[in-house]
């Protein structure tokens, strides 16, 4: 399904994990872009720890960092919180468009 399939207050999402150095011209174009990055040792042992210590998402939640890294947060599990999938999915969008609004035309 395209972005533009989509109904009336609906997203469609489409993602793919690895180098993104290239871009993925072959699903262009694109509404918005979410990119999020991480040393894959600090966040592998963080969510880790988070299910050794019993944070483990349900079947529509995510991990979520609280303050993320790129900001400041810390790789732990003291900054990790569960989050609704769909609730992650507005606030990535929420930002996306606080983002959007201060860019110079």
């Amino acid at each position: 399904m395209r972005p533009g399939d989509a109904e009336p207050g609906e997203w469609t999402v489409e993602f793919r994990v690895g180098d993104g150095s290239k871009g993925w011209p072959e699903a262009a174009p694109f509404d918005a872009i979410l990119c999020a990055a991480a040393a894959r040792d600090e966040r592998d042992r963080a969510i880790i720890a988070a299910y050794d210590a019993g944070l483990e998402p349900s079947s529509d939640e995510v991990l979520s960092f609280k303050q993320p890294p790129t900001l400041g947060g810390a790789f732990d599990v003291a900054n990790l919180q569960t989050i609704e999938f769909a609730a992650a999915l507005r606030a990535a969008g929420q930002l996306h468009q606080g983002i959007k609004a201060q860019s110079p035309s």
